[in-house]
């Protein structure tokens, strides 16, 4: 089991036998597992930036374990602001939220829908809670691509994904691909592909394309 396995399974146990609000401080982790506070330090912000864990800024630093009950509260917080929650929405969200479950992974979603039904603000909607939660950077600005503007230049598209600038802001973010469908379905596949394969960090990448 790798050091970081260990750190969160024994921060989930002690937990599990105190309760859900119990804080850990980097020194008293130090002390159980005898390691040295740099490398100690460097699981926690890793734990941090997985999910896993909340880091509560002071003197000294507080660890507390994210549970699943908070997650749930957190993502239904954010998304309770939109039309369809409970309605036209609900399954989206609930499909996105179990994916997003897993962190340390690259996510794929194709959005599906008729004009005007909320598909570009459920994107946005969901970049300000990935920000928040700090699944992505806070300095991370949302890429996006409207197919509608080349749709008679799909070369010019497919240029820019090369372009290794371009790539570099998929680093850690999220790009939002509108209008999909108006483009060659052999150029769809050539995104895809060339963006899944190219990209060795972890990143999102969302399709929105109309109802047929």
């Amino acid at each position: 089991m790798k050091k970081k396995d260990l750190v969160l399974s024994y921060i989930q146990r002690m937990v599990s036998m105190d309760n859900e609000d119990k804080l850990f401080t980097t020194q008293e982790l130090v002390e159980h597992f005898h390691m040295q506070r740099t490398n100690l330090s460097s699981i926690l912000n890793q734990l941090v930036k997985d999910n896993k864990l909340e880091k509560i800024d002071g003197r000294p630093v507080l660890y507390r374990f994210i549970t699943l009950n908070q997650i749930e509260e957190e993502y239904n917080m954010i998304f309770q602001r939109m039309i369809g929650y409970n309605g036209s929405l609900k399954n989206a969200i609930k499909i996105v939220h179990s994916e997003l479950m897993y962190p340390n992974k690259n996510y794929t979603f194709l959005l599906i829908g008729n004009s005007g039904v909320g598909k570009s603000f459920f994107v946005q909607t969901l970049f300000h809670h990935l920000k928040e939660t700090k699944r992505i950077s806070s300095d991370i600005k949302l890429s996006k691509i409207n197919c509608k503007y080349f749709m008679n230049h799909e070369n010019d598209l497919i240029n820019i994904l090369k372009d290794n600038e371009f790539l570099k802001q998929l680093k850690n973010g999220m790009l939002f691909v509108d209008n999909i469908h108006l483009i060659s379905q052999d150029k769809r596949s050539i995104i895809y592909d060339f963006i899944t394969l190219q990209s060795k960090e972890n990143f999102i990448l969302i399709f929105l394309r109309e109802k047929m």
